[in-house]
């Protein structure tokens, strides 16, 4: 059995969010839909359309079960082609040969994608508003070209989150050789929506949903190298992942927030994001709608952040 999201990852046209709050279809905020139909948007309907698993000869004690089950994974596309789905791979199929030292590395690229991904939004006039370049009190940031002052103050801990991700990788002893990031070239000349391919809220919903699947490879990569202080450190990033995911469907507007029922399992191994996240890494390989890529961009450094945060910081627990 595979944990996909097939279906999560194709676009949807036909119900797009808008970063108002309001849904283009009639949708109330309350789930309720305007044309009598159910709370959830036609492209989650896919889900309940997979294929029922095979019934196993015998019962499996469910650790055995759980294990097989994200041991399946699946290698994501996140790169504009049509369809945006997954691909089971095999359980056997597939041996993980990385060192601890190789999934904190790799983990500390993806924080640093996810911080130049969100520095980067805050700090560009057509998706917050303001002068962009800087935040400061002469050149604030306008809450309504988000949504609202609480869809930007989710935006600016998102990023201060990922901050404090990447420092404590750094900590443990990641190492990373990228300084910068390419993204569809669309990506920040607007809001968008979490349906409308290259766009900044459905780059940020893909971004989220395999920054997801790269900690759940974590965890079950560190834990079999019996490293389990680090796979409870991987285990607890994960869940604030899944918290950017649905606050970034909270700024789309998109109901339910919370859509799935178990987090999608995107990678076999943390090495096979690497192959999917490529074109953000290079410039090279977005398709579709999401063709084109954005220039070069730095990674923020800790004060670019800090000024951008302001004093929505989130605090360690």
């Amino acid at each position: 059995m595979s944990l996909t999201n097939k279906g999560l990852f194709d676009a949807d046209e036909t119900t797009p969010s808008r970063a108002d709050g309001a849904r283009a279809d009639g949708a109330r905020a309350d789930g309720a839909r305007a044309d009598g139909g159910g709370p959830f948007p036609a492209a989650h309907a896919a889900l309940a359309e997979q294929p029922a698993p095979p019934v196993a000869p015998a019962p499996l004690a469910r650790g055995l079960f759980v294990k097989g089950a994200l041991a399946a994974g699946a290698v994501v596309t996140l790169t504009g082609a049509a369809p945006l789905g997954l691909s089971a791979v095999a359980p056997e199929a597939t041996t993980c040969k990385e060192t601890v030292q190789d999934v904190l590395n790799s983990a500390l690229t993806f924080e640093h994608l996810a911080m130049t991904f969100y520095h980067t939004a805050l700090t560009t006039p057509a998706v917050v508003g303001g002068k962009g370049g800087s935040y400061s009190a002469a050149n604030s940031l306008d809450a309504s070209r988000i949504g609202g002052a609480r869809s930007l103050a989710h935006l600016q801990t998102l990023l201060d989150q990922e901050r404090q991700h990447a420092q404590f990788l750094i900590d443990y002893g990641a190492t990373t050789t990228y300084k910068s990031f390419h993204f569809p070239a669309a990506t920040f000349e607007g809001v968008g929506y979490t349906s409308h391919n290259g766009t900044f809220l459905w780059s940020l919903d893909r971004l989220e949903t395999a920054f997801i699947g790269i900690y759940l490879a974590a965890v079950i990569r560190l834990g079999a190298l019996n490293h389990s202080d680090l796979a409870v450190t991987a285990g607890r990033i994960l869940g604030t992942e899944c918290e950017h995911r649905a606050l970034g469907r909270v700024i789309a507007g998109d109901d339910p927030v919370n859509n799935v029922t178990l987090e999608v399992s995107s990678f076999t191994c943390v090495g096979d994001a690497a192959k999917a996240l490529n074109p953000y890494l290079t410039g090279r390989g977005f398709k579709g709608a999401s063709a084109g890529a954005t220039r070069q961009i730095a990674v923020p450094s800790q004060g670019e952040v800090s000024r951008v945060v302001g004093a929505n910081v989130s605090t360690e627990i």
